[in-house]
């Protein structure tokens, strides 16, 4: 039986439905309430995790840039963060600004475009070339050329480099290229597997209208749910009746011509690439501190020298 050892995969629903929150959860900057989280089997920002940290390349759906200071000197201080040697982060930068046409990497943040913005934080996702790539929402408002640019260099990451993917996006049809797609819905997942074998299933013609028939079945059950209540023939808790659509394959076979992908989802540590490495002895540690600590002084000087009051 043949096994993935890379995926991509695509979380789908509208605002609010909590994507972002789990993209949180899953890099620690949030708690779950219940149930745990494992990357690479081990928890978030716990022991020798490098989640958050290294291990992972997060692009939030906020702009989290220094308007004051230049896209190269943004991808030179992560990269220094990142512990990357100069000449790797300068061969970064070039690969970068070329593939997401940043028309000058010497021009402020805050005089680019909303659009050259979003690919600005993109690049800073990518420089350090991470085992785990979380986007949330990377292509909102970009030209639909680089867009499809954009796709095709993620399928090369995960095919080539063995880099895991997660990708939340609104636009539904662009999830269909994503080998697991996860659909959203007030916090909880509808279906889960391969998109192709979940249009298949629902006898419908795009995943537009798979996730509008999951979405109408599942009112259907709340409001069902709600009725009994009323009627006062409620035997179990509300959460129990709220069933959840949830189609998740756990080999993979093939079902009318179509490759179902194993969820193996954050379990390809063994062959992921990255730049990073990290050293347990005492001198390494110290050195690491005081690299980031010089990065982060020279970062905070520039921009107070460009914007002194």
């Amino acid at each position: 039986m043949w096994r993935t050892r890379f995926i991509r995969y695509g979380l789908l629903g509208p605002s609010g439905c909590g994507k972002t929150t789990l993209l949180r959860c899953i890099v620690g900057r949030h708690k779950p309430s219940s149930g745990t989280i494992k990357i690479f089997g081990k928890t978030p920002g716990q022991g020798d995790c490098t989640v958050p940290g290294p291990g992972v390349g997060f692009m939030p759906q906020e702009l989290a840039l220094y308007p004051e200071i230049t896209m190269q000197e943004t991808l030179t201080y992560f990269g220094r963060l990142y512990q990357m040697e100069r000449s790797a982060i300068k061969e970064r930068i070039s690969f970068l600004t070329s593939f997401l046409d940043i028309p000058d990497k010497n021009k402020l943040i805050k005089y680019l475009s909303g659009g050259q913005q979003r690919r600005v934080s993109f690049a800073v996702a990518l420089i350090h070339k991470p085992p785990l790539l979380m986007l949330d929402e990377p292509t909102v408002g970009v030209d639909p050329l680089l867009r499809r640019s954009i796709w095709k260099h993620l399928q090369k990451l995960a095919m080539a480099e063995s880099i895991t993917i997660i990708i939340t996006t609104h636009y539904v049809e662009e999830a269909r290229q994503a080998h697991v797609v996860g659909l959203m819905r007030d916090g909880r997942l509808l279906a889960e597997t391969n998109p192709e074998v979940l249009i298949d299933q629902h006898n419908a013609l795009t995943l537009e209208d798979v996730f509008l028939k999951l979405c109408v079945k599942d009112s259907e059950a709340i409001e069902a749910v709600s009725t009994d209540e009323l009627n006062g023939f409620d035997e179990e808790p509300v959460w129990v009746k709220r069933k959840t659509y949830h189609t998740k394959y756990n080999a993979v076979t093939s079902i009318n011509g179509y490759q179902q992908y194993e969820t193996v989802l954050l379990n390809n540590s063994s062959k992921a690439t990255t730049d990073i490495s990290r050293k347990n002895d005492c001198k390494s540690c110290l050195k690491n501190v005081w690299d980031r600590m010089a990065a982060l002084n020279h970062k905070n000087f520039v921009r107070l020298k460009r914007n002194i009051p």
